[in-house]
C-alpha cells in the first residue's frame, strides 16, 4: 500500500513502547490525522478525533516527523497508523498508534434504480450527508460522479461508490471500428468488431471479417492499430 507522509509534530507512543502524550502534542497528532480525511474527502466535516489506549507519560525528547497510513484505512472511521520519531541522538523510534474519528461526510445517493451503463448525469443522483462509517470502496463527490458509467445495476438510495462506476470506454464491446495494419511497408484498414470494452492505451481483442481474432491497441485519437 502506498503510504501516507504527514509533517507536524508531536510527542506520543502507543502499544508496545507505552509512551504518552502532553495535551498540546495530542492535539497536534489529531490534526495530523484529521488533514489526510480531509485530503482524501474534501466534503467531509470531523467533529472528533479519538486517540485511544494512551498511557499519560511526557515523553518530550522525542520528535514527531511523519505519519505512515495504509490507503484503506481512509475508507474506515478507526484504524491502526504508524508514527515516525527521532531523538534527541537522531535515532528513528516507529509506533504504532489507534484512532477513531467522528464525521460527516457528504455523499452521492442514486435517485434512482440506475440500469448497468447508464451515463449518469444531475438528474440521476442527489447528495446526502451521512456518519462517514466504514466504506468498502471510496464513496464518489458530485462533481467525479458525473459523465462516468455504472458497472452494475445500482438501486434506488445506493451509496455511489467507485466501484459502482467508471468512465465510459471509447471503444464497446461489439461495435465496429477501422483498425489500421502495417505489414511490409504498407499501411492497410481493417474493418473488426471489438470483443470487449476498452479505453485509450488499452489494448483489446477484436475479430476480422474473415473471423481471425487479433490484438489492437487503443491509440489517444481512439483509433485502433493491430498490434
Amino acid at each position: 500500500m502506498r503510504k501516507l507522509l504527514v509533517s507536524s509534530f508531536a510527542v506520543f507512543v502507543f502499544g508496545v513502547s507505552l509512551f504518552g502524550f502532553t495535551p498540546e502534542n495530542e492535539k497536534k497528532l489529531e490534526e495530523a490525522i484529521k488533514i489526510e480525511y480531509q485530503k482524501e474527502y474534501p466534503t467531509i466535516v470531523i467533529s472528533i478525533v479519538k486517540i485511544e489506549d494512551m498511557v499519560k507519560e511526557e515523553r518530550q525528547n522525542l520528535r514527531y516527523v511523519g505519519l505512515e497510513m495504509q490507503r484503506q484505512n481512509l475508507q474506515r472511521d478507526s484504524g491502526v497508523i504508524l508514527a515516525v520519531f527521532e531523538s534527541d541522538k537522531n535515532s528513528t523510534k516507529r509506533v504504532f498508534v489507534r484512532y477513531k474519528i467522528e464525521a460527516l461526510l457528504t455523499v452521492v445517493k442514486a435517485k434512482y434504480n440506475l440500469q448497468k451503463d447508464k451515463i449518469i448525469t444531475s438528474e440521476d443522483i442527489m447528495t446526502e450527508s451521512i456518519r462517514f462509517n466504514n466504506f468498502y470502496s471510496k464513496p464518489l463527490s458530485e462533481s467525479t460522479v458525473q459523465g462516468l458509467a455504472t458497472k452494475r445495476f445500482i438501486a434506488l438510495g445506493t451509496v455511489l461508490t467507485q466501484k459502482d462506476a467508471t468512465k465510459p470506454p471509447v471503444i464497446k464491446k461489439n461495435s465496429l471500428h477501422g483498425a489500421l495494419m502495417r505489414q511490409k511497408g504498407l499501411e492497410i484498414e481493417l474493418e473488426v468488431a471489438a470483443m470487449q470494452d476498452g479505453n485509450c492505451g488499452e489494448t483489446i481483442s477484436v475479430k476480422a471479417k474473415n473471423g481471425t481474432i487479433m490484438k489492437a491497441f487503443i491509440t489517444t485519437n481512439n483509433r485502433l492499430e493491430i498490434q
